[in-house]
């Protein structure tokens, strides 16, 4: 069957879980496939003791009793959403780090008594923060714009 989806699944960046600075590292220890990002494909009426499921380029054998419950698509790898999904996490990334220098260092701003009521200093600090804020609007843009639908496909066969 070929499905386009407008929902992504959430995919754990990084290497596998291979190096502690991963995402993937923390899935052994959280139920978070199985109680958040579920992608779940049902077959109720398998007809063999096992199916091979194939979801873009990755494969699973599941049996017909698992199948039948109802398998998480999201835990076979990245599959067909692992470059529209790492498009949206980068944009996001981005809109991030220019909101972390917004608060951390415009906002948090720490003014010189000296400078506090000095109306030319004001206004450079007033188009600075203008500046940023039309920056962070572009790229909450690109974040709205980097989620597309995507169309895959699912294929359950003998093995």
């Amino acid at each position: 069957m070929t499905i386009t989806s407008t929902r992504y699944p959430y995919l754990l960046a990084g290497a596998g879980g291979k190096t502690p600075n991963d995402a993937a590292s923390i899935a052994p220890f959280v139920p978070f496939q199985d109680e958040l990002s579920r992608f779940t494909l049902v077959v109720p009426d398998c007809t063999w003791p096992q199916a091979k499921v194939t979801w873009g380029e990755v494969s699973a054998v599941f049996t017909k009793e698992q199948l039948a419950a109802g398998v998480n698509l999201s835990t076979l790898g990245k599959g067909p959403f692992e470059a529209p999904f790492t498009n949206v996490d980068k944009a996001v990334e981005s809109l991030q780090n220019l909101e972390t220098f917004l608060v951390k260092s415009v906002l948090a701003m720490n003014v010189p008594r000296q400078l506090k009521d000095d109306g030319g200093y004001k206004a450079a600090v007033d188009v600075m923060v203008q500046s940023v804020v039309v920056k962070r609007s572009e790229l909450a843009k690109a974040v709205r714009a980097a989620v597309v639908p995507v169309t895959h496909t699912i294929t359950v066969s003998q093995p």
